[in-house]
């Protein structure tokens, strides 16, 4: 698998916790201004399995965070969208993501022993329909998580997210942020999650950082 990206930067913004939290991740340079991948129409390109899909990320009228996913070869778009009032993320339309946070805690083992401080964490449910992609189902865990789908399509594989899609059985993603701002850049963000399907079976965890 070959990941390219154009027009990404280091850091990308976390729209993490969706409506109820919001990290701004930095540029890196401390007076680079912040970067919002969806406000900035952010686009990434990947090579899967030798298609190329673009990823461009931005806001609807509304505010909603939108990922349109582009097989270049076909010319076919998928549409991912989270809909800001209703914590709810769409699928071409079709309802198939809610979402369910647990409250924000600092007080973690982690950030006491190495300086990352726990800025959040919580879970949601994901269904889909038979027949979607690997490429379409890495955006719908990217905007669940509100990081980028290069990223996600990096950390767990093309033939792990091939697996889940075919098998079109749903599951939850469960995951914790952390964040650290050491004293050479404005912050660093990990991102660690897991994906347990509706039979059980866990995959991960996985562990993102922008730095």
């Amino acid at each position: 698998m070959k990941i390219s990206m154009k027009s990404i930067v280091p850091f990308v913004v976390f729209v993490l916790l969706l409506n109820i939290y919001s990290i701004p991740a930095h540029a890196a340079s401390s007076t680079d201004p912040i970067t919002d991948l969806y406000a900035d129409n952010i686009s990434e390109s990947v090579d899967i399995d030798g298609i190329n899909y673009t990823y461009v990320y931005s806001y609807d009228l509304e505010g909603n965070r939108v990922i349109y996913v582009t097989n270049t070869e076909t010319g076919i778009s998928d549409i991912v969208t989270y809909d800001i009032s209703t914590s709810t993320i769409y699928f071409n339309d079709e309802e198939v993501a809610k979402t369910s946070n647990s409250a924000l805690s600092s007080s973690t083992a982690r950030a006491r022993d190495a300086g990352w401080e726990k800025v959040g964490s919580g879970s949601q449910y994901i269904s889909w329909a038979t027949g979607t992609s690997a490429a379409a189902l890495a955006a719908v865990i990217a905007i669940a998580l509100g990081v980028g789908s290069a990223s996600i399509i990096a950390v767990m594989g093309v033939s792990v997210l091939g697996v889940i899609a075919g098998a079109a059985i749903g599951g939850t993603v469960k995951y914790t942020c952390y964040a650290w701002q050491p004293a050479t850049y404005p912050y660093l963000f990990q991102y660690d999650y897991t994906f347990t399907a509706s039979t059980g079976d866990t995959y991960g965890p996985y562990s993102i950082i922008y730095s």
